[in-house]
């Protein structure tokens, strides 16, 4: 009973000799990855929507309603106009529910059709989709004879051999 419940254990006895360690690469060089042009008729959308709420967000200042624009912070004057209607700071508690009612909207269209909206017109998409259009339609970080934005933006199939054949090529190479 002189003796302890444990026993202590000489770690460089058990590991492994000098002849037998070897260095193991953590990480992998860095290699480019390519998005692959995509068609079909959920590409042809992606595209309508992309143009849709572009038109939208840049085409809403210049809209004219009553002599006006459409739309109309006017903080100097402490007005807001929106779509004929002239909103002052004591109706806050429009704005309030307002606001509300354009959360819960979200809440809820975001728990019914989400993928459309993460798809289809969240900004992060657009803008997402827009910037690869201008990289692989200019010499931005695409190798020499990959697709056109011509051809990135066609929502036909066909063709798209001819067209998209390095592109392709990039893509079996990366499944490999």
């Amino acid at each position: 009973m002189d003796q302890p419940a444990y026993r202590a254990i000489d770690l460089k006895a058990i590991g492994p000799g000098p002849e037998q360690q070897q260095e193991e690469e953590v990480y992998e060089v860095r290699r480019k990855i390519y998005p692959r042009a995509v068609h079909g008729w959920f590409a042809g959308w992606r595209v309508f929507f992309v143009v849709l709420t572009q038109v939208i967000f840049y085409g809403l200042p210049w809209l004219q309603w009553n002599g006006r624009q459409a739309v109309l912070f006017d903080l100097a004057s402490r007005k807001f106009y929106i779509f004929g209607l002239v909103f002052w700071p004591q109706d806050f508690i429009y704005l309030t529910v307002f606001l509300v009612i354009s959360a819960l909207s979200l809440f809820l269209f975001t728990a019914v059709a989400g993928r459309l909206w993460c798809g289809y017109a969240c900004p992060q998409t657009v803008y997402t989709e827009m910037f690869q259009w201008l990289t692989l339609g200019s010499a931005l970080g695409r190798p020499s004879g990959s697709c056109s934005m011509a051809s990135l933006l066609t929502p036909t199939r066909a063709g798209c051999a001819s067209r998209c054949a390095s592109t392709c090529a990039l893509t079996r190479a990366s499944k490999a």
